[in-house]
């Protein structure tokens, strides 16, 4: 599991999060039993007209995606990934402002492979 950073009212991928994703790739893109759960995430800050989202959730979910959408450019097959949105209803502070903690994208790792019992 990692977190993936956002500036404030973007979903636009910076360069230290395309070097992170680069280096978590080899890790995953010949395996095939590796799922991945995308989960995209948004501070408290209202949006304004100025942004081109409708709301956190829109924008944690446009998050989610550019993540996605990178990860499959660079080889990972589109039934290992799962892409969710949670808005601002998971942030880490209190305030009304958030903090760059809530700007972010986790992705978590696990198997598909089924153990027998």
């Amino acid at each position: 599991t990692f977190s993936i950073k956002f500036d404030i009212g973007s979903h636009n991928l910076t360069e230290n999060s395309t070097k992170d994703l680069q280096d978590f790739l080899p890790l995953i893109k010949n395996n095939r039993h590796v799922m991945i759960e995308v989960e995209g995430y948004a501070d408290r800050l209202p949006i304004t007209s100025k942004l081109p989202y409708s709301s956190n959730l829109d924008l944690s979910n446009q998050r989610a995606v550019s993540v996605s959408e990178w990860l499959l450019t660079n080889g990972i097959r589109p039934h290992q990934i799962r892409t969710y949105s949670y808005g601002s209803g998971h942030t880490w502070g209190k305030e009304q402002q958030g903090n760059d903690n809530d700007r972010r994208v986790v992705v978590k790792l696990y198997s598909k492979k089924r153990t027998k019992q």
